[in-house]
């Protein structure tokens, strides 16, 4: 279900690990000039202690997307928070070693 986040600014949510881990927070959202999904992202890092997290959208980059005209890679420079997709904190290898295990905790996430 698609959601519209822009009348926010911003997202703050607290955070704890079983031990430290390095996650990407991501927004996915569908891009209209491209027809197609663009994943904005930004490192977290949840730490053994509970700490709160709070960064505007502004501070999130994105990949660039091929083309299907052209074959080439597009910048992309516009975050509309009008077609958010999904939200994901994701852990992955380039961030952890492979076969690592824990436990992450969310809480108290809004917008501002």
């Amino acid at each position: 279900m698609k959601r519209d986040l822009g009348k926010y600014t911003g997202i703050k949510f607290f955070i704890k690990g079983s031990e430290n881990f390095t996650l990407r927070f991501h927004l996915t959202i569908m891009d209209k000039n491209l027809n197609e999904e663009v994943n904005w992202r930004r490192t977290v890092v949840a730490t053994k202690e509970w700490r709160e997290i709070r960064f505007p959208f502004t501070s999130l980059s994105a990949r660039g997307v091929k083309s299907p005209q052209s074959g080439r890679t597009q910048v992309i420079d516009n975050l509309d928070l009008r077609n958010v997709e999904k939200i994901e904190w994701l852990a992955d290898e380039r961030h952890m070693k492979p076969g690592s295990n824990g436990t992450i905790w969310l809480d108290e996430i809004s917008f501002y």
